[in-house]
C-alpha cells in the first residue's frame, strides 16, 4: 500500500513560564503598571517593537515611571526606526508638546537605547546562524543506537509517528535524564524510549575535557517504506500555520517553528520534499521569543548551546538561557548550574551554581533533584557534601514512574555509601547492574561504586 506522508505534528509543550506580550498587556489594562513596565522592557530587549511602543506610551502617560516625555519620544522613534507601524502616531502627538532641546535629547537618548535594541543587530546578535566556526567544544555525536520496532498494529493501520526526547548525554556517552518532547501513542513512545536508553554517543568535550551535554535532542520517525510527501496539502498546512503565526500569538509562532522544524527533520530525503517552500525555523523561533514565549527562548539556548543545526555560541546561548531562567523554567536553571559549577566555558562560581540547582530542584524537576543529590553526595569538595539531604532529595522520587532508573540507582548507592549504610547501597547496586545490563550501557561508574563499597569508602568523582 503507498501511504502518503502528510506533514509531522508533534510539538513540545507549550505551556509559558514567562509572563508573554498579550498576557503583559492584561497587566497594564488591569493597571499594574510595575510587573507590566518591567516585562515591556525585557521584552523590547528582544526586538519586540510593539513593546517598545508601550514603554514609550508609559512614559508619556507616567504610569509607574516619572512622566517624561522626552523619554517618551526617544522609546518611540526606537519603535519606528524598527518598523513598528504605530510610533508615528505616538510622535506625531508628543512633538507638539516638545521644546527644540527636548527634541535634541529624545534624539540623543534613541542613538543610546539602539546601541542595544537595532532589531537588525539583535537578530544577528541572538538568531542562531551557521558559519562551521569551532570555538574548542565537541559536540557529542551517535557511536551506536538500537532501531525501535514499529508497532505492528500501527504499521497495519497506517500509522506514523515522529517521537522526541531531550536528555542529558553523560561523560560515559550514555543517556541520562530523558524527557519526552512529543505526544504519541504508548506504543511509539515506550519502542522510542527502550531504544533510546540503548543509544551510545561520543561524549561532549571542551578544550578535550568530557562533560555532559544537557539539552540533547534525539528523533524517531516511524514512516511506511513507500512514504512520499504529499506536496500540495503539505504547502497548505504549512501557509495555513504561517498565516495563524503571521496574524496570531506567540505561541502560535512556536508551533509554525517547531513544525517547520519537524518537517526538515522528519521528511527532508522523503520524496516529495524539495517542492515545498519551507522558511527558516530559527527565525520564526526568535519571533516567539520576543513575544515572551520561554519554551522558544528555551530551545534557542539550547540550540546554540550545542551547535544543534547551527553554530556553538556560548554567548548567545547564556543570553537566552539566562533569560528563560529567569523566566523561572526549571531546566534552564539546571543547565546554567551545572555550567557554573563546571567553570569550562563560564568563570566557575560553585555557589551560584548550586544554587541554581536549588531553585531547579525546588521547581518539582525530578531530573534536577536526582542531579544535585549525585553532586551532594560525590561532590570532590566536601563543603559541598551533605548526604542528609541528598537522601531527602531521593526520597521523593517515585522509582516506579521515573524514567531513568540508572542515575537513581546511583545517587541512592553513593548517598547510601556516604551514610555508612552498606545494606542499602548493595541493595541499589544490584539495581543498577540490572539497568546496564538491559541497555547495554556504561559499567564503568557501578564499577567505582562497588570498589568503594568493598573498600568502606564514601565515594567522589569529579565533576
Amino acid at each position: 500500500m503507498k501511504f502518503i506522508l502528510m506533514l509531522a505534528m508533534a510539538l513540545f509543550s507549550t505551556s509559558a513560564f514567562s509572563i508573554t506580550f498579550d498576557e503583559t498587556i492584561k497587566l497594564y489594562l488591569n493597571k499594574q503598571y510595575e510587573p507590566a513596565y518591567h516585562s515591556f522592557i525585557e521584552l523590547s530587549q528582544l526586538g519586540n517593537t510593539k513593546a517598545q511602543l508601550n514603554v514609550a506610551v508609559m512614559h508619556a502617560r507616567g504610569e509607574y515611571v516619572e512622566k517624561d516625555l522626552s523619554t517618551a519620544y526617544a522609546w518611540a522613534l526606537v519603535a519606528k526606526h524598527n518598523g513598528e507601524e504605530g510610533a508615528d502616531n505616538i510622535l506625531g502627538l508628543i512633538n507638539k508638546r516638545l521644546t527644540e532641546k527636548e527634541l535634541k535629547l529624545a534624539h540623543q537618548e534613541q542613538e543610546k537605547l539602539l546601541m542595544n535594541m537595532d532589531v537588525g543587530v539583535l537578530s544577528k546578535k541572538l538568531v542562531p546562524s551557521y558559519s562551521g566556526n569551532f570555538t574548542g567544544y565537541e559536540r557529542v555525536r551517535v557511536l551506536s543506537s538500537a532501531r525501535p520496532k514499529y508497532p505492528t498494529s500501527a504499521a497495519i493501520r497506517g500509522h506514523i509517528a515522529v517521537v522526541d526526547f531531550v536528555s542529558m548525554v553523560g561523560k560515559d556517552g550514555s543517556t541520562r535524564f530523558h524527557t519526552p518532547l512529543s505526544k504519541n501513542k504508548k506504543s511509539f513512545s515506550d519502542e522510542s524510549l527502550n531504544a533510546y536508553k540503548k543509544t551510545i554517543y561520543q561524549p561532549a568535550s571542551f578544550k578535550n575535557r568530557p562533560v555532559n551535554a544537557f539539552g540533547i535532542t534525539h528523533r524517531y520517525s516511524y514512516l511506511m517504506a513507500d512514504s512520499k510527501v504529499a506536496v500540495k496539502k503539505a504547502q497548505k498546512i504549512l501557509d495555513d500555520l504561517r498565516n495563524k503565526a503571521i496574524n496570531g500569538s506567540g505561541i502560535d509562532m512556536y508551533a509554525y517553528a517547531k513544525n517547520v522544524s519537524n518537517f526538515k527533520s522528519a521528511l527532508g530525503s522523503t520524496d516529495g520534499f524539495d517542492d515545498v517552500e519551507i522558511d527558516n525555523n530559527f527565525e520564526w523561533l526568535y519571533k516567539s521569543a520576543q513575544e515572551g514565549v520561554s519554551i522558544a527562548k528555551y530551545e534557542l539556548g539550547i540550540s546554540a548551546l550545542h551547535g544543534d543545526q547551527c553554530d556553538d555560541n556560548f554567548e548567545q546561548s547564556l543570553i537566552w538561557l539566562n533569560s528563560v531562567a529567569k523566566d523561572g523554567l526549571a531546566d534552564a536553571n539546571m543547565i546554567m548550574g551545572y555550567e557554573y559549577i563546571l567553570g569550562a566555558r563560564v568563570d566557575k562560581d560553585e555557589v551560584r551554581g548550586f544554587s541554581l540547582l536549588e531553585r531547579a530542584a525546588n521547581a518539582n524537576l525530578d531530573h534536577a533533584r536526582i542531579f544535585l543529590a549525585w553532586l551532594l553526595a560525590t561532590y570532590p569538595d566536601e563543603k559541598y557534601i551533605d548526604y542528609q539531604k541528598s537522601q531527602q532529595l531521593l526520597s521523593t522520587i517515585d522509582p516506579k514512574v521515573y524514567i531513568d532508573l540508572r542515575s537513581y540507582y546511583e545517587a541512592m548507592a553513593a548517598t547510601a555509601l556516604g551514610l555508612g549504610d552498606k545494606k542499602a547501597a548493595q541493595k541499589a547496586l544490584k539495581k543498577l547492574a540490572k539497568q546496564n545490563k538491559k541497555y547495554g550501557t556504561p559499567e564503568d561508574r557501578q564499577v567505582s561504586l562497588q570498589n568503594a563499597l568493598q573498600q568502606g569508602l564514601s565515594y567522589s568523582e569529579e565533576i
